[in-house]
């Protein structure tokens, strides 16, 4: 599943940014190093398998711990990710984000 998000706001908050996209369809959280800023449009990724590309800011792997009607909740080891997919409870996904 590919998206293109424009970003909303960004929080940074020591190691972990938090970047809210525009629609508030997205909520994700990133380590501080990916460096994303708010100008920054992004291209995020949800698989089920790792996808390789030489421009990725990010890459999370997940795992689906809550499954609403039009939104799923992941965490990637304590980092919190709300994404616009119904996903299966317990499945791992990577999000890539670019």
């Amino acid at each position: 599943m590919d998206y293109k998000i424009k970003i909303k706001r960004v929080e940074n908050n020591g190691a972990i940014t938090r970047i809210y996209s525009e629609d508030e369809k997205f909520l994700l959280d990133v380590p501080t190093e990916a460096n994303i800023k708010m100008n920054n449009n992004l291209d995020v990724k949800i698989t089920k398998e790792k996808y390789e590309h030489k421009k990725i800011k990010v890459q999370l792997y997940c795992l689906v711990f809550r499954v609403f009607d039009n939104y799923s909740l992941v965490s990637a080891g304590g980092l919190l990710c709300k994404v616009p997919v119904c996903l299966d409870l317990d499945d791992d996904v990577f999000i890539t984000i670019s």
